[in-house]
């Protein structure tokens, strides 16, 4: 006899085993447990894409007022944000969307979401900053560094501003 089926519960436990159906578990201990295992943190089509527009839009003004820094401060800078907004996007959408998918896959049971946040902040940054890795110039580093922060600070903000939204669905 395998125990399948019979008085002991699930398993191979031997006649009279001290085990309930459940285990050696209480029912309140399984409750509590099936309660946290059935949160799943829920974004929804339009929490992500506004997630990474803002994400998107916000690195790019950035990057063209860094510009309009590094060219003295006129006012030309900003013909520079057509061009970031134009070449940068299939960028953000071949690499950004599902980076921030990945980001948030592994979260999806964490209810703080401030430590979604960081966690946007640290993959993009992180991210960014193995891609400035590459470079050869040691100049290009600090360039690097400096758009692997502003890319990071761009991904809590994005992340961080559809925090209302998914409250709202979960």
């Amino acid at each position: 006899m395998t125990g399948i089926g019979n008085e002991s519960g699930p398993g191979i436990h031997g006649p009279g085993a001290d085990h309930t159906e459940a285990g050696p578990y209480t029912p309140e201990q399984l409750a509590r447990w099936a309660k946290q295992d059935a949160f799943r943190m829920e974004y929804g089509i339009p929490a992500v894409l506004t997630g990474w527009f803002v994400t998107f839009i916000l690195f790019c003004v950035g990057v063209t007022v860094a510009a309009g820094v590094i060219s003295a401060g006129d006012a030309s800078e900003w013909v520079v944000l057509p061009y970031t907004l134009m070449f940068g996007f299939p960028i953000a959408l071949i690499v950004g969307l599902p980076l921030a998918l990945l980001i948030a896959w592994p979260l999806r049971r964490v209810r703080n979401q401030g430590l979604h946040v960081l966690a946007f902040a640290l993959g993009v940054g992180a991210v960014f900053g193995v891609l400035g890795m590459l470079s050869y110039d040691a100049e290009l580093l600090w360039t690097a560094a400096l758009l692997a922060g502003w890319a990071a600070a761009s991904a809590a903000i994005g992340r961080a501003s559809v925090i209302q939204m998914v409250a709202r669905r979960n």
